[in-house]
């Protein structure tokens, strides 16, 4: 069977107000490969078992795996402000993925509330699809079922309006980025080169930055369409220029993480490629590091 793997970075937030989070940059978009890679799935169980972990529940009583077996009946957490969990979830408080019995990862799904084991998937369309769950990206071999509801594009279509992958109507304008195995993707808002050009989003701060989904961390062709400057959650603590850096999103506004095939993974100024005035740093060039040509974003590299 078609195989996939993780090739792009980007995270996928849990609830339904956006959280500040990254993830590496081999984790985001989806092509059918057989690589090296390639997760062996030979004798798995991908069937969600009654009561296991990402089975539905109408209660507590009906969830039967981990250390402490709960349903989230209508919501996440519980709560009826977090995404609708549709035919119940059953899930689990943990410490580590040996406490989901083997079918879930223990993950973090609000700041500072208790971790719960949600269900592990390998492939698409394989977790309760019909009730509106997907897969969405948790390693470079596995991911988590997790409801969908509030993905409303999809990254493989090209926008006939702007010949992007971008949604269509979307006001304000936006990039389509995917966020699970399936063909479902988050619209980002597009953005305008330089510093503080992105408005905050549920109470965030955000920054604009590059991102090309259309190829892999290796350069190779994806399925997905959009390339160009969207906004994405400022992380806590974000990095500055010449710090050591593993995701593209993880530095300062105005600044990215080169994390481009070869690149020197440290957080360099944005730059626009072959532009009249050069804004690059004393000791930098801009550098199309994104091959995207001239009069687009590229990096200050140290020359």
């Amino acid at each position: 069977m078609p195989m996939h793997r993780f090739v792009r970075a980007l995270c996928a937030c849990l609830v339904t107000s956006a959280v500040a989070c990254t993830v590496p940059d081999s984790q985001i978009n989806l092509r059918s490969e057989a690589g090296d890679d390639a997760v062996d799935l030979l004798g798995a169980d991908l069937a969600v078992g009654a009561g296991q972990i990402g089975a539905p529940c109408r209660m507590d009583g009906q969830c039967t795996m981990g250390t402490s077996p709960k349903c989230w009946v209508t919501n996440v957490l519980g709560d009826p402000g977090n995404l609708p969990t549709v035919g119940g979830y059953c899930t689990s408080t943990c410490t580590s993925d040996t406490d989901c019995g083997g079918y879930g990862h223990c993950m973090s799904v609000l700041s500072g509330a208790p971790k719960y084991c949600l269900r592990t998937c390998y492939l698409p369309n394989t977790c309760r699809p019909n009730e509106g769950y997907a897969c969405f990206p948790f390693d470079k071999r596995s991911g988590y079922c997790y409801p969908a509801t509030r993905l409303s594009c999809n990254p493989t279509v090209i926008d006939a309006a702007t010949k992007n992958g971008t949604c269509p109507g979307a006001n304000p304008a936006s990039a389509c980025i995917r966020r699970t195995y399936e063909d479902l993707g988050e619209c980002r808002e597009l953005c305008t080169f330089g510093v503080a050009t992105c408005a905050s989003r549920d109470g965030l701060r955000q920054h604009c930055v590059y991102v090309d989904t259309t190829v892999d961390s290796l350069g190779a062709p994806t399925r997905d369409t959009f390339k160009g400057l969207a906004c994405f959650p400022l992380t806590n603590n974000a990095k500055v220029e010449g710090q050591d850096c593993n995701y593209f999103d993880e530095c300062v506004d105005g600044y990215q993480c080169n994390v481009v095939l070869a690149g020197d993974r440290k957080c360099r100024a944005l730059c626009i490629v072959g532009a009249a005035q050069d804004t690059c740093p004393s000791g930098r060039t801009c550098r199309d590091v994104f091959k995207a040509g001239t009069g687009n974003p590229g990096l200050c590299i140290p020359n």
